[in-house]
């Protein structure tokens, strides 16, 4: 039962995980919002806009070149009236891609952003978000790993120490 019940802790925190990296932005304040909007030339009065997930990625394991990915929901007048052009085909020597997913009144816009020019250095580095929020639940969830771990490693050497003395007795 003691099996089990870690087996299905163990899922749990797996499938929390999952959900908390693939939304780590959806917890942005209004002020972080509109620093990430300014960095995407979109309008302040922009209310649609919705932060949903960023990351960095390493494109090699021995180079230091970085990909940043961001992805946000913005409704379409709002895209229409920023002028904002996401597709496969946008292109330039900053953003190698930005396209868009239309999902009925929204568009969920994906951009991908490389450094790899150092005279776009200051305008990349503009794109990094962070929501407070969102590292105060990551924190609580690795604290809980850690706690959970721990107490496993706890449990496992009192149940070895008893199952000992049972078998001197």
């Amino acid at each position: 039962m003691k099996k089990i019940i870690c087996i299905l802790v163990v899922i749990c925190l797996i499938i929390l995980k999952i959900i908390i990296n693939n939304t780590n932005l959806i917890f942005s304040n209004e002020e972080e919002k509109r620093e990430l909007m300014k960095a995407l030339d979109i309008e302040e009065n922009t209310t649609s806009f919705q932060p949903i997930y960023y990351e960095i990625k390493r494109l090699e394991l021995t180079s230091h070149e970085e990909m940043k990915i961001l992805i946000f929901k913005i409704s379409k007048d709002d895209y229409e009236k920023n002028h904002l052009e996401y597709n496969e085909e946008s292109n330039n020597s900053l953003i190698y891609e930005k396209s868009k997913v239309d999902k009925e009144n929204n568009y969920i816009c994906k951009i991908k952003t490389s450094g790899l020019l150092d005279s776009q250095k200051a305008e990349y580095e503009e794109l990094n978000p962070h929501s407070k929020i969102n590292e105060i639940i990551n924190f609580v969830y690795n604290l809980f790993v850690v706690v959970f771990i721990v107490g496993g490693i706890i449990m496992y050497y009192r149940f070895q120490k008893k199952k000992k003395l049972n078998l001197k007795i």
